[in-house]
């Protein structure tokens, strides 16, 4: 993690060490502030993150992420 990760917040570290730590393709919560976390270290193309086609039972999208 470079200088980029000095201005992330706790959520947004943990993350991108355990994507950093453990390399390839991860599933994440569907809740708002998972996906909300996720989107901002893409903003900052820290992590990629895709649309992998299913939904969960309440019918929210489900994602991968995985380090860039």
């Amino acid at each position: 993690m470079g200088d980029s990760a000095v201005k992330l917040g706790y959520l947004q570290r943990h993350m991108l060490r355990f994507c950093l730590k453990y390399p390839g393709n991860h599933y994440i919560s569907a809740d708002y502030e998972t996906v909300r976390v996720a989107r901002s270290l893409e903003k900052r193309q820290l992590i990629h993150m895709t649309d992998c086609g299913m939904s969960t039972n309440t019918g929210k999208t489900v994602y991968m992420v995985n380090a860039q």
